[in-house]
């Protein structure tokens, strides 16, 4: 109880909100969906060993590992408050697990922890990588109230043609940085509905309705 406390309390802290550039403060929670691989060595073997067995069994199964190796793997789901480093939420997943529904239940997580701590779900913004940047991760997240923050993985938005013409036609303004690495630019492409795929569908079989975004573009200079 004391430590639930202590953790509600470092939430609640001014200074554990992340402020905009208007003064407004939020409360940020970062999502973030890794796989990690494991590999199978020999177990070592003899009659005055018990009979040996992989841990992993219960935990891990052969997947897609990307680049990295290993002969089986697990997926982790973990939510985190920004502003205090607390974890909101984490599970494991064997195999590739399944993306979306890790989302889901971390966002269900989220929710409870804002009603727990006093959080208004309007103010807590979600910020999730490109994986999630379709139309059922920005669903899960609007269907809660949550503002979401995060990467578009609609590459075909860069043959439409009114994207197009507004892209070659924007004024560019510089992001600032940490200095640190590549300038960037940024411009404003307004409000845009991103439709879902033909084959995307809801668990139950159910089809997703449009989502309307409002999209922001971001370039570095050729060199």
């Amino acid at each position: 109880e004391a430590s639930s406390r202590a953790a509600r309390e470092a939430r609640r802290h001014p200074a554990t909100a992340t402020y905009d550039a208007c003064g407004e403060a939020w409360q940020v929670f970062d999502f973030d969906w890794t796989a990690d691989t494991l590999r199978h060595r020999a177990l070592p073997e003899s009659a005055d060993l018990p009979e040996p067995r992989r841990r992993s069994a219960e935990t891990a199964k052969p997947g897609y590992p990307g680049r990295k190796r290993g002969d089986v793997q697990f997926c982790r789901a973990a939510l985190q408050h920004a502003g205090s480093a607390l974890w909101t939420h984490i599970h494991l997943a064997p195999g590739n697990g399944d993306g979306q529904e890790g989302l889901e239940r971390a966002l269900d997580s989220l929710v409870a922890t804002a009603a727990r701590v006093g959080f208004a779900r309007e103010r807590c913004l979600v910020r999730m990588d490109g994986q999630f940047g379709h139309v059922p991760g920005l669903t899960a997240c609007r269907e809660r109230g949550l503002p979401v923050l995060g990467r578009l993985n609609r590459a075909s938005l860069l043959e439409d043609p009114d994207v197009l013409h507004l892209l070659r036609t924007a004024t560019w303004q510089h992001a600032p940085d940490s200095g640190s690495g590549p300038t960037r630019f940024a411009t404003e492409l307004g409000d845009i509905t991103l439709r879902p795929g033909k084959r995307t569908r809801r668990p139950d079989g159910s089809a997703y309705e449009p989502v309307r975004v409002r999209v922001v573009a971001s370039v570095y200079r050729a060199t």
